[in-house]
């Protein structure tokens, strides 16, 4: 009887500190890079260590996960541009000089088709 108390009260403790956990991590922003706004804070990290480009906005999705999120951005030559990352985009799956590198060549994309005005539903302004 003893061995199957403690066994109940170690699956409703570990339950009870998940549930715990998960509260904690998903209530607030601690600017971690693991977790539920790990990915957030990598690209937006990212973003901020980019001369060229300044954060003006973003926009989060939560749900269970952190599915979608979004930066406004504004490059250095004075033109706005929003980057969107869906949940199955790879871009928030790099880290380091990859991701730097990837975000810097989507910038170059939307900068390119907001020059030439061949996209504007990207979410271009």
């Amino acid at each position: 009887m003893n061995r199957v108390f403690l066994t109940l009260f170690a699956i409703v403790a570990a339950l009870a500190m998940f549930i715990f956990y998960y509260r904690w991590d998903s209530g607030t922003n601690r600017g971690r890079t693991t977790g539920y706004y790990g990915k957030f804070n990598n690209v937006s990290n990212a973003l901020a260590g980019l001369q060229e480009v300044t954060i003006l906005d973003c926009w989060l999705h939560g749900d269970i996960t952190l599915e979608e999120f979004e930066f406004k951005i504004k490059t250095s030559n004075g033109l706005t541009q929003k980057l969107f990352f869906a949940e199955s985009s790879p871009i928030r799956e790099l880290v380091g000089g990859q991701l730097t590198n990837a975000l810097l060549k989507e910038i170059q994309l939307g900068l390119t088709a907001q020059a030439t005005n061949s996209v504007p539903w990207l979410g271009f302004e």
